[in-house]
């Protein structure tokens, strides 16, 4: 194909060169904006704080667990763990050796309930800061 003009000319001399994005439709670039990857972080802590109020709730009913709350989930700064900030919500202030037992116990039964609500190939791990003075009275 002979071009007819200086235009036609330009546009076969890009055609020629190979660039990185060729063969790929526009459309499969999605390009995600940290705006977007911070949405899913806040959306995926939201989700990791219901399922584990959820399994106090409904496995720890009958412990001095059930008197603790999920406050916040936090993601750490490197690695995929969650910080879980648990207050207490009702009943005696227990000392923090019983309730890091409590957790040890029933860390397998929250995070299994964290698996079974989220979708992810690998459930993450979870670390519990305990909050001192977070008794409403």
């Amino acid at each position: 194909m002979k071009p007819r003009n200086n235009k036609e000319r330009r546009m076969l001399e890009c055609c020629a060169e190979l660039r990185v994005d060729d063969g790929i439709s526009p459309r499969h670039q999605k390009k995600e904006t940290q705006q977007s990857i911070e949405h899913k972080l806040e959306r995926l802590c939201s989700q990791v704080q219901k399922a584990i109020r959820f399994a106090i709730a409904e496995y720890c009913a009958n412990t001095p667990l059930s008197q603790w709350d999920a406050d916040s989930v936090e993601q750490e700064k490197q690695g995929p763990r969650f910080i879980v900030t648990l207050i207490q919500v009702t009943g005696e202030k227990p000392t923090n050796d019983s309730i890091e037992l409590l957790l040890k116990e029933y860390k397998g039964v929250i995070r299994k309930a964290v698996s079974e609500s989220i979708t992810r190939k690998k459930t993450p791990p979870l670390r519990f800061q305990i909050i001192e003075g977070g008794l409403n009275e």
